[in-house]
């Protein structure tokens, strides 16, 4: 069984945890897997200053539920398509994370993971993604990449891989990504 059919089985397995989306946003993220030389990597965003939301901060490629999606990874996909160009037919997707609600804006956010399946050109839509960034799983595995501070009482994580700082909603994805990761390749 590969690394990834084991994350597969193991997303699969896990309850989820499912948050309401009343007063809230609806939107879903892809945590895209992309094969680097036999290592993995995951491919993250560097966003506009044009977005309404999250100026210039690295996230996962995602947006708002629109009407016509008929499920988070639905969302998923199409925005991953929109913001940088992932065809849709080139994503295996694995399973979901937990449903978390962000801090600082009102969004319900459910991250999805998916394997990129083959190569893609990164395009890029210009109001929304200023760059695509590659971040090698060992550098987010390195525990001399990881930091954690207390912002008012509350565990704020940062990674420091492949020459920017994650942070909030997309570091928190990671936590909880990462830490299925390291169980199912144990």
């Amino acid at each position: 069984m590969t690394s990834l059919d084991a994350l597969s089985q193991a997303l699969a397995a896990r309850s989820h945890k499912t948050l309401p989306t009343e007063g809230k946003r609806a939107a879903a993220v892809l945590l895209a897997l992309l094969p680097n030389g036999g290592k993995w990597d995951v491919l993250l965003t560097k966003r506009t200053e044009m977005v309404e939301h999250h100026k210039g901060q690295i996230s996962f490629p995602g947006g708002m539920v629109d009407p016509g999606d008929a499920d988070a990874v639905a969302t998923a996909l199409r925005e991953a398509d929109e913001e940088v160009g992932i065809p849709t037919s080139l994503v295996r997707v694995l399973g979901r994370l937990d449903d978390f609600y962000t801090v600082a804006t009102p969004f319900h956010v459910t991250p999805i993971v998916g394997e990129i399946t083959g190569s893609f050109a990164p395009r890029l839509n210009p109001r929304e993604t200023a760059e695509v960034i590659f971040a090698p799983m060992a550098q987010l595995l390195d525990p001399m990449r990881w930091r954690q501070e207390q912002w008012k009482g509350i565990p704020v994580s940062f990674y420091d891989v492949a020459g920017v700082t994650v942070w909030g909603a997309t570091a928190r994805i990671l936590d909880q990504f990462l830490e299925i990761w390291r169980k199912v390749r144990t």
